[in-house]
């Protein structure tokens, strides 16, 4: 099974901490949000890889985050938009995800703004 974190989007109500920072690279505590997923999804072992699907505004940032980190099975996959008029929403974004990533498995999706307080491969 694969799995998608979606990052897509522009936080504007978050504006000015958000504005040059996905909200997911935001620290809560002494990790990132998107860090606590990660986590979760690295421990979860029916989970092969994990997409994390992105603008091109943000997409440097979070090759970095990835590249920085020492999580295994994310990977960027980047969506083709770089201003909020021009977003997909959530559903064009994964057919444009599942197109792009030749993606012929099953799917776990998971928003990547929410902190989860459960364990995922329970």
């Amino acid at each position: 099974m694969k799995a998608v974190v979606l990052a897509g989007g522009y936080a504007t109500r978050l504006w000015p901490i958000t504005k040059n920072r996905p909200k997911m690279l935001l620290p809560v505590g002494e990790i990132t949000v998107i860090d606590r997923i990660f986590r979760e999804l690295e421990d979860d072992d029916r989970i092969e890889e994990v997409y994390v699907s992105t603008n091109e505004r943000f997409a440097d940032e979070f090759e970095a985050h990835i590249a920085d980190s020492d999580f295994e099975k994310p990977r960027l996959s980047v969506e083709d938009t770089s201003e909020e008029s021009e977003k997909f929403g959530v559903v064009g974004a994964l057919g444009q995800l599942v197109d792009r990533e030749s993606v012929d498995d099953d799917l776990l999706v998971i928003a990547g703004d929410n902190l989860m307080g459960f364990d995922v491969s329970a």
